[in-house]
């Protein structure tokens, strides 16, 4: 079927042979009627109306109008249909109905519009930040390990000082943020930007009024990994760490200007800086160590640390480091763990016979030995947390033995009575002491299944991307575990970067 076009067009060829005819005939009277005919359907039929069209951007913050003018009688563009196809589309917001008309008027007289911005939303502020200003040298200079292994102190003394009554940090408030709202009206707030919001510590006051942190003793300023500014005090051992010092518990920064000997226990929140060795005694920092020479504690004691770990080697110890465990030389027979990463860098970076563990990445320059002594690299991998499952599971056998201990006795107890229906008093009290016991064991038991089951999604790093990375020989029998997967090297290999694949759970090598 011809469509109303397709009919006054075989209607207007009709035409054009009737003027030949009249015009072949001589009636040139008739022409013109006939003329006038065929003219109004040719602009009948190459008329066409207005298109009107409105595109949102994705991010629904600008709408654009475009129009292709009419044609001849079609009808032309208004705003009624631009302000229909808004509502279509629900653009409520931020209209320019002046952009709207101006567009019109355009089209009407035969101009085509392209991509007229005539909606746009309103863009968020973002929130501006509280601004610290330090009015000291924030970063302890902890000094640079040389080529030969051994830690340049040369810088250490560059712990910033304060004296009582100093300024140390001022700030600047921010400004709040605020909301946007996109062309449908929906509001849009501002992304969350972390404020730094630094705390007074010890001995550190904030004097609101003229927006500043001051001290309140002379001493070292410290910021722990929790934005506390403090001012701690600095005590210095001349020469070794030994009886005359005893067990320590320090606010303050610890430096030893040679070793910490046998059989103390150190606990300090400031840094433990040792230009020496550290032998077996117990030593713990809220902050960082760090130790020229080397960690021999006989697995007897143990050095950690809340924050960074720094020395030349570690023998025949237990160690465990918060943040990043860095060592310009061997770890030997030693079982070392870091929340952060393990780098064990420089000629004879080696680790053998020893277990060493990160939260991140573990980089070493070589694994084992060909003794095939045990070696464990491991990566992605929380062992505090992991050793707490392995205790609470510990607790939970005993208890369940003792529970089994427990009903046991309370089964022989009633089977060598007699009459059942007249138990002495004396055993029905035993009896109901063993039983309350019993459930408090059951209950225990479920309580301790519960921090396993809150434990275990903590174990293992699973939105990280942990790796083992050795840069020259790994050795026979060195097994490395990525997260859950484990895997032992068969065979003497060279630059090997293994990642753990956590689809499949396996421990993969990188593309080198």
């Amino acid at each position: 079927m011809m469509t109303d076009k397709s009919k006054l067009k075989k209607l207007l060829d009709e035409g054009m042979d009737i003027l030949d005819a009249l015009k072949k005939e001589g009636l040139d009277g008739h022409i013109d009627d006939v003329q006038a005919y065929i003219a109004d359907i040719e602009d009948f039929i190459n008329s066409s109306d207005a298109i009107v069209s409105i595109e949102m951007s994705f991010d629904h913050m600008v709408a654009y109008l475009t129009i292709e003018p009419h044609k001849k009688k079609g009808k032309p563009a208004n705003e009624d249909k631009v302000m229909e196809l808004l509502k279509d589309q629900g653009i409520t917001y931020g209209v320019d109905t002046k952009k709207i008309a101006e567009s019109i008027e355009r089209a009407v007289k035969g101009n085509k519009v392209s991509n007229v911005i005539v909606a746009q939303g309103k863009n968020y502020k973002a929130k501006i930040p509280d601004k610290y200003i330090y009015l000291f040298e924030q970063k302890m200079k902890h000094g640079e390990i040389k080529e030969d292994g051994r830690i340049d102190y040369k810088e250490m003394n560059q712990i910033p000082s304060v004296e009582k009554g100093e300024d140390i940090i001022s700030f600047k408030e921010g400004v709040p943020g605020e909301n946007g709202i996109d062309i449908t009206g929906k509001v849009i707030e501002p992304p969350e930007i972390k404020s730094i919001n630094i705390k007074p510590g010890t001995n550190v006051i904030l004097d609101e009024e003229r927006k500043v942190f001051v001290a309140q003793k002379p001493g070292k300023v410290k910021i722990d990994s929790n934005n506390v500014v403090s001012v701690v005090m600095e005590l210095i051992v001349d020469g070794n760490y030994d009886m005359r010092y005893g067990n320590l518990d320090y606010d303050g920064i610890l430096i030893v200007n040679g070793n910490i000997e046998e059989g103390y226990d150190i606990k300090v929140k400031g840094d433990i800086l040792v230009k020496g060795s550290v032998y077996a005694s117990n030593v713990f920092s809220e902050s960082d160590i760090i130790v020229e020479k080397g960690i021999i504690t006989k697995k007897t004691h143990t050095v950690s640390c809340e924050g960074d770990l720094m020395c030349r080697f570690i023998e025949n110890s237990d160690v465990l480091a918060k943040g990043d465990i860095r060592v310009n030389g061997v770890i030997l027979q030693s079982r070392v763990v870091s929340l952060g990463s393990v780098k064990v860098e420089g000629e004879k970076g080696q680790i053998l016979n020893s277990e060493v563990f990160a939260w991140d990445t573990l980089e070493c320059e070589k694994a084992g030995s060909d003794m095939g002594l045990k070696t464990i690299l491991g990566s992605g991998i929380n062992m505090p947390v992991q050793t707490e499952i392995y205790d609470i599971n510990d607790k939970i056998n005993r208890l369940r033995k003792a529970y089994s201990m427990t009903t046991d006795y309370m089964k022989k107890v009633i089977e060598t009575i007699e009459d059942k229906k007249n138990i002495p008093d004396e055993v029905k009290k035993i009896l109901n002491i063993l039983s309350t016991k019993s459930k408090t064991i059951l209950s225990d038991v479920e309580k301790l299944k519960e921090d396993i089951l809150e434990r275990e999604g903590k174990v293992y790093n699973i939105s990280g991307f942990p790796s083992v990375k050795v840069n020259k020989e790994v050795y026979e029998g060195v097994s490395i575990q990525l997260g859950k997967a484990f895997i032992v090297n068969n065979s003497r290999v060279y630059g090997q970067k293994y990642i753990w694949d956590k689809a499949s759970n396996r421990v993969i090598l990188a593309a080198q």
